[in-house]
């Protein structure tokens, strides 16, 4: 594999940001300096492995990789190649000339019913007994508990979270003792609850273990 100077490195990240600023957030037609530069060293090894597609006026495999590196930008911004498609699994999964399939986010509803009955449990006692009782948890929290309650999809960076947040409040999965009659004021295991409780640790653990 071809070697990318520091001085074409250089380039190729002044082509990539003046590329983005001109198309500016459009998902679809947006590259990186790493995007680039695998073009680019395709490019190289074109120029060596197969001589008879280079253009006379082509002098070195540098001039012909970049000559690669503009076709490819030049096919981001209008949605088409001025002649031959090459790169196409570079593109963007959105582009029209991309060879990437779109991919669904991942998801998850299978989490434990003992989790859906903690998250239930603080939002019922914040209704029976009032915001100014069971103060326990953030909004972000209460959100989270009703996500869990109705037990809509989680995406996969929400259960990274929510194993997170667990993992960091473990000490809140007990009842403080002097709050045993009056649980809903213990603010640390309303807190911990809403994002399903002790039941929810192992299976989100798990979810989040696995991508990593």
């Amino acid at each position: 594999k071809a070697k990318v100077s520091d001085k074409v490195k250089v380039a190729l990240k002044k082509k990539a940001d003046e590329h983005n600023d001109e198309v500016g957030d459009v998902k679809s037609k947006r590259t990186t300096p790493g995007v680039l530069s695998d073009v680019y060293v395709r490019g190289i090894g074109a120029y060596r492995t197969n001589p008879s597609s280079v253009r006379p006026n082509v002098s070195s495999p540098e001039q012909w990789a970049m000559a690669r590196v503009n076709s490819f930008l030049f096919a981001l911004r209008n949605g088409k190649f001025r002649s031959g498609k090459h790169d196409t699994d570079l593109l963007p999964s959105g582009h029209p000339m991309s060879s990437k399939k779109e991919t669904k986010a991942e998801s998850y509803n299978d989490y434990p019913q003992g989790a859906t009955n903690n998250a239930k449990r603080m939002l019922e006692w914040r209704e029976k007994y009032g915001r100014d009782v069971v103060r326990g948890g953030t909004d972000i929290g209460w959100r989270r508990a009703n996500d869990i309650a109705n037990r809509r999809n989680l995406s996969l960076d929400v259960v990274k979270r929510i194993n997170s947040f667990l993992a960091r409040h473990e000490e809140n999965a007990k009842i403080d003792p002097k709050f045993k009659d009056e649980p809903w004021k213990d603010r640390g295991y309303v807190a911990y609850n809403l994002w399903g409780g002790k039941a929810m640790v192992s299976w989100a653990k798990r979810i989040a273990n696995k991508d990593d």
